[in-house]
């Protein structure tokens, strides 16, 4: 499988996502309302922002004790909000 076919493959996963997303916003009346930021995690920022319309941010874990330099960083986020 070549590159840019994978890279089309994986573009779709997260694109079907926000689309979902950007319907339920408008289903539920809150589209271009909210008063916050989408926060995205994994590179998706810009993606997220273009698809949805809204300011997107990366998220950083929150984390405390001795672990803070090895895991406050973005690419922990989805596994420490699992885990927490």
């Amino acid at each position: 499988m070549s590159y840019a076919a994978f890279s089309d493959i994986v573009k779709l996963c997260p694109a079907e996502l926000f689309e979902l997303a950007q319907a339920e916003l408008g289903r539920c009346g809150c589209n271009g309302r909210l008063a916050g930021a989408v926060l995205a995690v994994g590179g998706l920022v810009v993606l997220a922002e273009r698809m949805l319309g809204l300011p997107v941010r990366i998220g950083c874990p929150v984390v405390l004790g001795n672990m803070y330099g090895m895991l406050a960083d973005p690419a922990f986020a989805t596994v420490i909000g699992l885990v927490s």
